[in-house]
């Protein structure tokens, strides 16, 4: 056993402990005792390495805010430079023009959104999240709607079976070992809860993201995933019914018919409920998106007291559910972690995916928890609000300061000392409140999105 630092990766600075089948990720570091360890991923296949990839991803994009101040620094120096040549030729001074270049250098405004943004991005890495698309930042500050995922994101994405149902003829060692043999090349959190089970050998697996697995065992076509999807193949209705909605039911079925509902149990992240409340105190309207069962997404957004859900929804549907909102007007953040979130993610105006969730959805997402908890995303809209406002602080010094000091030189009214000395105070002010963005708490609660009260329609799909 030892002590392993992750703060690299997670942001979190308590030390983990660390025993015999646990894992050990590239970039963290061993505090205590010597450890023996099996490398199964190495270089560009690690978690520090994919982190890495994103946040030169994110360097490589220039936010809206960016660009828009390069392109007004533009502006100004073309107006600095008409006005230096007329203030000399007018004054017969060469140090007037000299004092208005000097005065009116576009630096503070070049500055104004840079620092304020590269801060915010220091600090969210700092906090577990990386941002992997600078523009992101902007986006949050306006937001207005958060569609949440429930497996994996609101959830834990532990799963274990607590009940096997069986619905055929087949029993129940056969039912595990054509379940984990399907789900063992499967991400989804789901197809943990089919680990150490005996499996059966099985080729042509095909993943229909958000419905399930489809593959040949045993010479036959086996499915597992929805009941719906495995309707297709069984022919006939199950025959199911779910009495405890805080279970999540995977069902496997064959071309002969139905063979077993698997009863999934996960519980709900510890911090969800706190980070749920936060960003609806924040003034933001929530959403609770799945494909699970719905009864079990209704259990999970009674207890978050979120009003607007769906279940059983699909990758199509989800998309669909966001581009009505956007339709509306809403501007709409994503936290998602799954295969099947993946194009709802892209669709969406500015997303977050799990560290632990699937490729597709960390590639699709702006950002991502690093951390792997949903406390970052919380603090992340906060951040977003923050930066914004100091930006536009900056902006408007940065402005003011040159609509003062332009006139100043050119009437000879200061000389080019005075004007250096201006010009670097007024860049220095602009730097020292980017700075702030990095200061403070990041409570969620503090404050609020100016939005209209909305609050879609609960409903469910079948």
């Amino acid at each position: 056993m030892s002590s392993i630092d992750e703060s690299l990766l997670t942001g979190e600075p308590v030390p983990l402990a660390k025993g015999p089948g646990s894992t050990l990720a590239a970039g963290t570091l061993n505090l205590e005792q010597p450890l023996v360890m099996r490398v199964e991923r190495a270089g560009a296949a690690t978690r520090a390495a994919a982190i890495a990839r994103l946040v030169e991803r994110a360097a490589a994009a220039r936010p809206r805010l960016v660009a828009a101040a390069d392109r007004l620094a533009q502006a100004l120096t073309y107006v600095v430079l008409v006005s230096a040549l007329a203030a000399g030729l007018y004054w017969a001074d060469p140090w007037v023009a000299i004092a208005v270049l000097v005065a009116t250098c576009p630096c503070a405004l070049a500055l104004a959104a840079p620092v304020a943004l590269t801060t915010a991005a220091g600090r969210l890495l700092g906090r577990g999240v990386a941002l992997t698309r600078a523009s992101a930042l902007e986006v949050l500050a306006a937001a207005t709607d958060v569609v949440l995922d429930k497996t994996g994101t609101l959830t834990g994405g532990r799963f274990k079976i607590v009940r096997l149902d069986l619905l055929g003829n087949a029993d129940e060692i056969e039912c595990r070992a054509l379940a984990c043999g399907l789900e063992v090349s499967s991400r989804h959190p789901l197809a943990r809860a089919f680990d150490g089970a005996g499996s059966v050998a099985v080729a042509e697996v095909r993943i229909f993201p958000g419905l399930g697995m489809e593959a040949r065992a045993a010479g036959r076509r086996v499915r597992i995933g929805s009941e719906a999807f495995c309707r297709e193949l069984a022919g006939a209705a199950s025959g199911f019914t779910l009495e405890d909605a805080a279970l999540t039911p995977v069902f496997l079925a064959d071309e002969r018919g139905w063979l077993a509902a698997f009863l999934l149990q996960d519980a709900l992240r510890a911090e969800a409920a706190g980070v749920v409340a936060a960003l609806r105190g924040a003034g933001l309207q929530l959403h609770l998106l799945s494909g699970d069962h719905p009864a079990a997404v209704a259990s999970v957004a009674a207890r978050l007291g979120i009003a607007a859900w769906a279940g059983g929804a699909t990758p199509q549907e989800k998309f669909a559910y966001v581009q009505r909102l956007q339709r509306e007007g809403r501007i709409v953040a994503m936290i998602g972690d799954g295969l099947n979130d993946a194009p709802v993610l892209a669709g969406a105006d500015v997303s977050f995916a799990m560290s632990e969730g699937a490729d597709a959805a960390q590639l699709q997402a702006d950002l991502v928890l690093t951390a792997n908890s949903l406390n970052g995303a919380a603090e992340t809209f906060v951040l977003a609000r923050r930066a914004m406002r100091i930006v536009r602080q900056n902006f408007a010094w940065a402005l003011a300061y040159n609509a003062l000091a332009l006139p100043l030189a050119a009437a000879g009214w200061i000389g080019p000392w005075e004007a250096a000395v201006g010009m670097a105070a007024s860049s220095f002010i602009v730097v020292l409140n980017a700075m702030r963005v990095g200061g403070g708490t990041l409570d969620a609660r503090t404050w609020k999105a100016s939005t209209s009260s909305y609050l879609s329609p609960s409903r469910s799909y079948s």
